[in-house]
């Protein structure tokens, strides 16, 4: 065959001494080739070799740090209060450096500086920050000295230099507490308001600042409402009283008037409608309106008016006086709740007119009142939505049903929980009015309870409105 113009192929060696065959033309693609790869590796070296410098620059530096710490922990241990300053200065009186192990960080390096000089006082409790600190968070006595105590030693400094025991943190703690009522006391006699209404309401509380904590005390909660800087009120104080009666909670509430100068403001009393507050002789509201030697507002609290309304005036009259701690009726219910089928509820059908405009302006209110953004306790939420399932509506949540709950008299509350979901589940009970004697439990509930609390509720909502 003629050759023509064809070169024939070169025979080169590679790397390893074996021969191969390159096609004519193709030997400087090749080299390119091949320089294109050099240039890869070498790059991928190069960023090889900087991770591994780097690496090992953050190990020394961790090195070095681990071993500063532990110089340092050793250093400290041997130290007293008395010498913390020469951690920052590490010479002597006489200006000589001192030999010891502990090396300063050096000037480039981006940790934090080691240590900090603190200067305590020697009756480190007197501080107001610590025991403000300690009330605000509730730690007692011994809790804030064994912390503060702690933290002393761990800074090295000897706790037999300080003023430091229960009995010392307990001392200071009250005169902070008295210190900052003065405060507050003063701060508010700057801006006195002009009219104001005194509140006050007696609780039996556990005695935590008294000889023996153990107990429980009488105390008694006072503030005023009406000052514009305080919408939510003014407490006032809760001084521990020997006794409810209407003389002892007319006496510490005058006290807290006179020490706080608003004497001359109050001009409406509110509480609630026990003997002891609304007496006609001894009650607390006619010996303040006597020191005060004016006319004041009674603003008794209508909650305790409804419950009287809802208690004696309808549930008493139609089904007598309960004279056990615990309504036996109630208990049955509470027993048998398991048993009960919640599918189909019976509502209310109300004929009156004057009760069906009621109820329409009741359900808008509730309806509101459960979609806000701050709904009321859970007590009061579920008394508004049986309330709407009774009135045939569904509340925001949907239907759902709760366990019974107490069922002690003084829980004015019950009655009304109870009483609903008695009414909308008659038909399963089976009451029979000879077993009911018999037994002590309760007939069918009347109507008249629902339409007299339907009545309550729509007075509780269009108040809160209000």
């Amino acid at each position: 065959m003629p050759s023509g113009n064809r070169e024939k192929p070169t025979a080169i060696k590679g790397e390893e001494g074996q021969g191969h065959q390159v096609l004519p033309g193709s030997e400087d693609r090749e080299k390119a080739h091949m320089s294109g790869h050099d240039k890869i590796f070498e790059s991928g070296s190069q960023q090889q070799a900087e991770r591994a410098a780097r690496l090992q620059q953050r190990e020394e530096q961790d090195m070095n740090l681990s071993q500063n710490f532990y110089n340092f922990s050793a250093a400290t241990q041997r130290r007293t209060a008395a010498d913390v300053s020469t951690w920052a200065d590490p010479t002597d009186s006489e200006g000589n450096a001192e030999d010891m192990d502990y090396q300063q960080p050096r000037p480039g390096c981006s940790h934090h500086q080691d240590t900090v000089t603190l200067t305590f006082p020697r009756r480190v409790m007197e501080c107001v920050d610590i025991c403000s600190t300690a009330d605000r968070l509730g730690l007692s006595d011994n809790q804030v000295t064994a912390l503060v105590s702690a933290t002393l030693k761990a800074g090295g400094a000897d706790l037999d230099k300080f003023v430091i025991s229960t009995s010392t943190t307990k001392r200071n703690k009250m005169l902070t507490r008295y210190h900052i009522s003065q405060e507050y006391m003063a701060a508010f006699s700057e801006d006195p308001p002009k009219y104001a209404a005194l509140h006050w309401d007696g609780k039996m509380l556990r005695d935590v600042l008294g000889s023996d904590p153990g107990t429980t005390s009488e105390t008694l909660a006072v503030l005023v409402s009406g000052p514009p800087a305080y919408p939510e009120g003014k407490l006032l104080g809760v001084p521990v009283i020997d006794s409810s009666t209407g003389t002892a909670q007319a006496e510490a509430s005058m006290d807290l008037l006179e020490a706080w100068g608003l004497t001359g403001v109050i001009t409406a009393l509110v509480f609630d409608t026990t003997a002891s507050n609304s007496g006609v002789h001894r009650g607390a509201a006619k010996l303040l309106e006597q020191q005060l030697d004016r006319k004041v507002f009674y603003l008794a609290c209508r909650h305790h008016i409804l419950e009287v309304l809802v208690v004696d005036a309808v549930w008493e009259n139609l089904f007598g006086k309960v004279k056990s701690p615990e309504n036996p009726w109630f208990k049955h219910f509470k027993d048998v709740w398991t048993d009960l089928t919640t599918d189909n509820p019976t509502t209310l059908s109300i004929r009156q007119k004057w009760l069906n405009k009621k109820k329409k302006e009741c359900k808008e209110i509730l309806q509101e009142i459960l979609r806000s953004e701050k709904p009321p306790r859970a007590d009061y939420r579920e008394m508004a939505e049986l309330t709407l399932i009774v009135l045939g509506d569904t509340p925001p949540r949907g239907i759902h049903w709760s366990r019974p709950g107490a069922i002690h008299q003084a829980r004015w509350m019950a009655r009304n929980l109870y009483s609903m979901k008695m009414f909308m589940f008659a038909e399963q009970l089976e009451y029979d009015e000879e077993k009911c004697c018999e037994a002590g439990t309760p007939q069918p509930l009347p109507r008249t309870v629902l339409y007299t609390h339907v009545d309550v509720i729509y007075t509780c909502c269009r108040c809160s409105c209000k």
